[in-house]
């Protein structure tokens, strides 16, 4: 489930009766207390906190929220008892609407592996995307920070020869750029190259792949189950620890990658959701994209939308030097 920004309100959660009780207790309290908002450890025991429970929590009166991701809790939630008796459970969409309970379950005639094979039939079918030599890329990214304004452009090349460069440039100056060139790369970042560590590269050559999809090996890849993104239900696949995938039940196309990845040792999750493809030369390609991420603070992340996308141009080894 989505709550992110989202919150729910309810006008008689606390009765009068009980409400007048708090202020009468308040009245009657030391005039520090009121100050301070506390007691002094000395006098306030465990059996004062019993006490005031047992009188304020009743539990015929007592609703429990639980928030989080429906196909990992609801089952945990299903069949809770209190008193010998089966709690009562409700379900709310993220706007605080009831609704009926969510199912996520899978057809026994759904895998990984089917998901996967419906994508790349989707996009254009494993013979088309073989076929693809290089895509090229070009894009850009408005951004408001701190009230200014400025724009990210965005660049990626990449072959069918484990070779990619990209590169983010802000008013014409090079904020980032990397590079990898089949066996090894490196980031810049302000004009200082960086080689790339052993993981990075183990990383780099999967994203260098024009189609990782392609060479997926499904004995490693578990499909989790359905869930929900952006209203649009999907089937929900965890490729690695560290990355998880989601595909559209209904038009079969990736729309959201959550990945982490770690920077100077810091652990950083990445979700990349894609809001729209393009067609080119027979070939569905993500024409814009939304990635949000704590590496870049910034609310709603930040949307690039390519505005220039080819296939098959020609490349050279001194293109990722």
């Amino acid at each position: 489930m989505n709550i992110s920004n989202y919150y729910w309100y309810f006008s008689g959660a606390l009765t009068p009766k009980f409400c007048d009780e708090v202020i009468q207790y308040a009245n009657t309290q030391k005039e520090s207390i009121a100050r301070t908002g506390g007691y002094d450890k000395e006098e306030l025991t465990k059996e004062d906190v019993k006490n005031a429970a047992e009188k304020y929590f009743l539990t015929n009166n007592t609703r429990v929220f639980v928030t989080g991701k429906g196909s990992e809790i609801i089952d945990a939630l299903e069949g809770l008892e209190y008193n010998g008796k089966e709690l009562t459970i409700r379900y709310f969409d993220k706007f605080g609407n009831e609704t009926s309970k969510p199912n996520y379950s899978v057809s026994d005639d759904v895998s990984a592996e089917s998901i996967v094979a419906n994508y790349i039939n989707s996009i254009g079918g494993r013979d088309r995307l073989e076929e693809v030599q290089s895509i090229e890329v070009t894009g850009n990214a408005n951004l408001n920070m701190q009230g200014q304004s400025f724009v990210l452009e965005f660049y990626s090349l990449k072959n069918n020869q484990n070779q990619s460069l990209a590169t983010v440039t802000a008013g014409g100056m090079m904020v980032q750029k990397s590079v990898f060139n089949k066996y090894q790369g490196y980031n810049e970042v302000n004009g200082q190259r960086i080689p790339l560590t052993d993981s990075e590269l183990e990383r780099a050559i999967i994203d260098s792949a024009l189609f990782s999809e392609l060479n997926y090996d499904f004995s490693t890849i578990e499909l989790v189950g359905t869930s929900v993104v952006n209203d649009e239900k999907v089937y929900e696949i965890k490729v690695t620890d560290s990355k998880t995938e989601y595909y559209s039940i209904e038009s079969g196309l990736k729309i959201k990658e959550v990945e982490t990845t770690e920077i100077e040792g810091n652990q950083i999750v990445v979700e990349t959701t894609v809001n729209d493809y393009e067609e080119i030369d027979g070939v569905l390609i993500p024409s814009e994209i939304n990635q949000v991420t704590p590496a870049l603070p910034i609310p709603g992340g930040i949307t690039i939308k390519f505005s220039k996308i080819k296939l098959d141009v020609k490349t050279s080894d001194s293109d990722f030097n």
